[in-house]
């Protein structure tokens, strides 16, 4: 079975809104790279968040819809750490 390949994120349409929901995970996810020097877990996330492992796997995937998460490398993209920081994209 082929697995699809991700497409890059078109440059001409504009950034979907980031949810309360996403912008927490995006942040979540900074802390804890920044705390244990390596991504964290879909388990670690879950914990930290009180969501099960299943919604963070879907919000990742969102985040990866917008640009802001790349499942290749398991880290928040530049434009990822910029949101969780609060600067513009």
């Amino acid at each position: 079975m082929l697995t699809p390949t991700p497409h890059p994120r078109r440059g001409d349409r504009p950034l979907r809104g980031v949810t309360d929901e996403q912008r927490r995970t995006v942040s979540t996810v900074a802390c804890l790279t920044l705390l244990r020097g390596h991504s964290p877990s879909l388990t670690e996330i879950a914990e930290v968040l009180h969501v099960s492992k299943e919604a963070v796997f879907y919000r990742l995937h969102w985040l990866e819809k917008k640009g802001l998460w790349s499942k290749a490398d398991r880290s928040l993209t530049p434009l990822g750490l910029r949101s969780a920081l609060g600067l513009p994209g």
